[in-house]
């Protein structure tokens, strides 16, 4: 929900810039502070010839991975229970295997490697849930594999962060998780035990975002 780093927010909507900044003010768990006051920091220096050259760098606030992925199970797992409900019963049914989320994105990484792998593999799956709300500001869906007890995921929240993955039978998920390319990364610092790496954000333009189009066959009133 926050701007991204240029102060930018996914949609010029006064809703969602209040909302935002009356998030700012709560405090974060990660940090201790105000949201807004959230920023996290960080310096490396390295020693060339006779001198001391010292770089800070400075990122915007960031999410509790761990919350997150608990989140989008705790939702995946609510939309689950319901679509798996028998008309005779009152309950409905949890997945048997392993839930097996990949790394949560901001808007900017839309196109990564791993993110397009997903899109990719999931493209002819069968469609379960498709669910927009919010004005567009809580996006899921959820398809099953053609002939394996596999289902896929992805989440999308404020149109600025996503998260996407499998669930379901441990030998299969497996099977994606050895197919599932490695990001590349570079390194840019080494200094005893410490070292930075980074890789550049790859972003997904319009035309090319597929992952929540509806399915062909559902007519949508």
């Amino acid at each position: 929900m926050q701007p991204d780093p240029w102060g930018v927010h996914a949609r010029d909507d006064v809703r969602l810039r209040d909302e935002a900044e009356r998030k700012a003010k709560t405090k974060s768990r990660r940090s201790g502070k105000p949201v807004k006051d959230s920023q996290e920091q960080f310096s490396i220096s390295h020693t060339f010839g006779g001198a001391e050259f010292k770089f800070s760098f400075t990122s915007a606030p960031q999410a509790d991975e761990a919350r997150v992925i608990e989140l989008v199970r705790m939702q995946v797992m609510a939309f689950f229970y319901w679509i798996t409900i028998q008309p005779e019963e009152v309950n409905g049914r949890f997945w048997q295997g392993s839930f097996f989320p990949l790394q949560p994105v901001r808007r900017a990484d839309w196109g990564n490697e791993q993110v397009q792998f997903f899109m990719t593999e999931t493209k002819g799956w069968d469609w379960r849930v498709h669910a927009v709300t919010a004005d567009g500001y809580f996006k899921l869906a959820i398809k099953k594999h053609i002939d394996e007890l596999i289902w896929s995921f992805a989440v999308e929240w404020n149109e600025s962060y996503r998260i996407v993955g499998f669930f379901g039978d441990t030998a299969g998920l497996i099977k994606l998780r050895d197919r599932l390319p490695e990001m590349a990364m570079q390194t840019i610092h080494v200094k005893g035990d410490d070292w930075v790496r980074h890789r550049r954000e790859v972003p997904l333009s319009d035309d090319d975002d597929k992952l929540f189009d509806p399915p062909d066959d559902v007519a949508f009133e």
